[in-house]
């Protein structure tokens, strides 16, 4: 009986071992994936803030032009 305990204990030990791994992979995805929208959202940014700076340049040489 000591030893069917004994193996029990260690598919449970093995099981939890499994789990926790995937856990941690799942940790890491989950992590990759928000550092990718932060920077696709960095990115959105500075294209509007760039593209916001180019119209006023636009603009600024239309007035001068007229």
């Amino acid at each position: 009986m000591h030893n069917a305990s004994t193996v029990n204990m260690g598919d449970a030990l093995e099981h939890l071992d499994e789990q926790a791994y995937r856990l941690a992979d799942r940790q890491r995805a989950l992590r990759a994936q928000q550092l990718r929208k932060s920077l696709a959202l960095n990115i959105l940014q500075h294209q509007y803030l760039t593209g916001g700076e180019l119209h006023e340049r636009v603009e600024r040489q239309h007035v001068r032009m007229i």
